[in-house]
């Protein structure tokens, strides 16, 4: 289980990326990613994963969109 910003906790299934990411279960039973940075306990899922029996699996980054471009001119 992970904690995120809305506080409210969601189980993680193991899946990682090198890039910080770790895939969710959300509460509609749907998949999604969140990075580590936006989870609030983010030090502990390691330690978490390792007492529960979970393993890591890597997985390979997502790829950024490509040719993004963020515009935020509002004229």
């Amino acid at each position: 289980m992970i904690t995120y910003l809305t506080r409210e906790q969601v189980p993680i299934t193991g899946k990682q990326t090198k890039g910080g990411w770790i895939e969710i279960k959300l509460p509609n039973q749907g998949l999604a990613w969140a990075h580590r940075q936006v989870i609030l306990d983010e030090e502990d899922i390691d330690s978490c994963m390792f007492e529960q029996g979970m393993t890591i699996e890597l997985v390979p980054d997502i790829p950024p969109p490509p040719d993004f471009v963020y515009d935020d001119d509002d004229d």
